[in-house]
């Protein structure tokens, strides 16, 4: 897997943004709790010897997650993103009748730079770029999986995105 490319779920959540303290020289933090889209762009090969034409698909996923922004200036801001997700492995070519070949947990901080164009406003729409860092952990190969080849270990590849 390359990339974890994530998507918030709403045009303006920024809207819910709440100031983590009332006092005027505390308004840099803003804390926000929404939904987001997991959305892993994998790369796979072969299973060899046993599938020269099989291949893995992973699912997508969504799940709440956690965000704190630090704003440096009134229009450009600093943004953590924290959640953690779980994805099915699927079996595709040789292995499409398989099913779910395996599953595993991400973990994908992302940090992004944000520019808004309205901070004082009660709505306030921003654009931001980042980058992020994808962990897989707990992997495990299904059952389904291990019947058909054997003992098996799945092991994903962490990167960047």
């Amino acid at each position: 897997m390359k990339r974890i490319v994530l998507v918030s779920i709403g045009a303006v959540v920024a809207a819910l943004a709440v100031p983590a303290h009332a006092e005027e020289a505390d308004k840099r933090w803003i804390i926000r709790a929404r939904a987001i889209r997991v959305t892993p762009t994998e790369k796979t090969g072969p299973i060899l010897p046993s599938f020269p034409t099989a291949h893995t698909a992973v699912t997508n996923s969504y799940a709440p997650e956690v965000d704190f922004t630090y704003m440096a200036t009134r229009h450009i801001g600093a943004e953590l993103i924290l959640a953690t997700t779980k994805h099915y492995i699927e079996g595709r070519g040789a292995l499409d009748g398989l099913g779910k070949a395996g599953r595993t947990w991400v973990l994908p901080p992302t940090l992004t730079l944000q520019y808004h164009f309205a901070p004082n406003a009660h709505i306030r729409p921003y654009v931001g770029a980042g980058v992020n860092y994808t962990i897989f952990y707990s992997e495990k190969a299904s059952n389904a999986l291990q019947s058909a080849i054997g003992d098996t270990k799945l092991k994903l590849k962490d990167s960047f995105g």
